[in-house]
């Protein structure tokens, strides 16, 4: 299989591990640190303590502590931090969305099944209201999609993962059902399971395993000589949060998109995807849709998948 860039290892990483490459080399150092700890008050959360004013959360773990540096904007740490909880790295989605009504009242994705099914999808939400969200799924989740920033009445990142709902989609050969070219957090070597034995031009977008501390996503492709090409599309999240109106600021060859669908249906649908193999004539034009990607089970209004 052709490669149009190299992401590493083709396995998922441990939580730990994706949550540690999100870091500054010092910020990684001092995790090492923390995580070498033999005192277990500083492993994954604290626990809460009674007194005569109720529930009291205790001293932040250490990993927590660390976590502040990485929320890239006031606002988004600010939200994280008013949800209510009884452990320092962990909210319950019942405590986080009714935090985010309050805090985002006039949202009106709120009522959308599908977008609020994917924002918990992509969460690591696996339950109903007291399914659990890590602190590292929420800075994974602003690297990829934005804030948690109001503008013109709207959540920023909540208005991207709307956006990529709406226009990620098209019906299937059949009528019958709905297909999305967005493959979530999804590994190379998963993405070309996918792909394999497709029809050149068939193509899907997802989240990179590897690069996710860059906010990268990566665009998955079977080109014209039926190999299967990855090609970067850089992500700057730490530009991106800076810009108003907000933009993803998505870099793919060169040029810069403001969303996802942005970047599929302005470019990658209409122009020739050159070939970074050996073979200048090997380029094509993303064109199908891959099948069998977990999150058309969302878009076609069923639950949301396993992680």
């Amino acid at each position: 299989m052709a490669d149009g860039f190299q992401e590493g290892a083709d396995n998922a990483e441990p939580d730990d591990s994706a949550y540690r490459r999100m870091m500054s080399e010092e910020l990684a150092a001092q995790w090492d640190d923390a995580s070498d700890m033999s005192d277990r008050s500083w492993s994954l959360g604290q626990s809460v303590v009674e007194s005569g004013f109720g529930s009291i959360t205790e001293t932040p773990c250490r990993k927590c502590t660390l976590a502040e540096e990485m929320f890239l904007c006031p606002e988004s740490r600010t939200f994280w931090e008013r949800i209510p909880s009884s452990v320092c790295c962990r909210r319950i989605w019942k405590d986080f969305i009714d935090t985010f009504r309050e805090d985002f009242p006039e949202e009106q994705a709120l009522v959308k099944k599908r977008v609020m099914n994917i924002f918990k999808c992509l969460l690591g939400v696996e339950y109903q209201d007291l399914g659990e969200i890590a602190v590292e799924d929420f800075l994974r989740l602003i690297r990829f999609f934005g804030p948690f920033r109001a503008e013109e009445d709207r959540c920023v990142v909540v208005k991207q993962i709307e956006q990529l709902v709406e226009n990620s989609f098209q019906k299937s050969k059949d009528k019958k059902s709905k297909i999305c070219w967005f493959g979530g957090y999804m590994t190379r070597s998963e993405a070309e399971t996918k792909l394999k034995d497709q029809k050149p031009g068939t193509f899907l977008i997802r989240m990179s395993v590897t690069e996710g501390d860059a906010g990268c996503f990566a665009l998955g492709l079977v080109m014209l000589d039926n190999t299967i090409e990855h090609f970067q599309i850089k992500g700057h999240p730490d530009e991106a949060v800076t810009m108003h109106p907000f933009s993803l600021e998505l870099e793919f060859k060169g040029r810069h998109f403001s969303s996802l669908p942005d970047l599929v249906n302005n470019c990658l649908c209409q122009e020739v995807i050159a070939s970074e193999s050996e073979n200048p004539e090997n380029g094509v034009r993303c064109s199908i849709i891959c099948p069998g990607l977990p999150y058309n089970q969302i878009i076609n209004g069923y639950k949301c998948p396993a992680r």
